[in-house]
């Protein structure tokens, strides 16, 4: 098996499919796929597969391929709320175990992320935010609740990317973030945890909101 191709057809497909490059109920096929970027059929299942694995996709025998199965505004409310109660934990267990030099990356990242969100790069104010939960989730110090939130991220990352095209919802969620880093850096993990909680909450308010106008 050709590991690092099927991953990389992975990583193409999932991001077609979570952002809006597919229409729901938009099939996939291995030919056309084949086709598209010139290789052999064995990677492009395997990718497929794993993608059906995480509910992505679903095989079709009528249509002799795989349907996409789009997030619909429940399920990413749902994912909100799983995303909530794990986040506000790793925030938690993050201000229990933290050192020293992430504490220092934490906050150059805060202070990369504000001067993009003032310049108003989008690309670089996600990856800082990206960045910004990925060094909490790394500090739990329990790689099962990490894997379990990087999964979760990717899956909303298509709404947070749309998310700061707001420039008062980055300046929101940078308040946020600063507030999660003090109480993080004060080792409150009670305060980390409440303040982790409060920021999930209010994106996914966004985000609903944005969806309804």
């Amino acid at each position: 098996m050709n590991e690092n191709l099927t991953l990389k057809l992975y990583d193409i497909l999932e991001s077609r499919i979570l952002s809006d490059y597919y229409d729901d109920e938009y099939c996939i096929k291995e030919k056309d796929i084949s086709e598209e970027f010139n290789v052999s059929r064995t990677p492009i299942r395997e990718a497929l597969q794993l993608l059906e694995s995480n509910y992505l996709i679903k095989h079709s025998v009528s249509n002799k391929g795989y349907i996409v199965c789009k997030f619909n505004t429940n399920d990413i409310i749902n994912i909100y709320d799983l995303r909530e109660i794990l986040e506000a934990f790793s925030a938690k267990l993050c201000a229990q175990n933290i050192d020293e030099e992430n504490l220092l990356q934490l906050n150059e990242i805060l202070i990369l992320e504000e001067f993009y969100i003032q310049n108003f790069n989008l690309e670089k104010t996600v990856y800082y935010d990206n960045k910004f939960h990925n060094i909490i989730h790394n500090q739990s110090n329990n790689v099962f609740l990490e894997r379990m939130l990087n999964q979760l991220h990717h899956y909303t990352l298509h709404y947070r990317e749309k998310s700061y095209k707001s420039q008062e919802r980055a300046k929101l969620s940078f308040d946020e973030h600063k507030r999660i880093f003090l109480a993080i850096q004060s080792k409150d993990a009670l305060l980390s945890e409440k303040m982790m909680s409060q920021h999930i909450n209010n994106a996914k308010e966004y985000m609903i909101k944005s969806q309804k106008s």
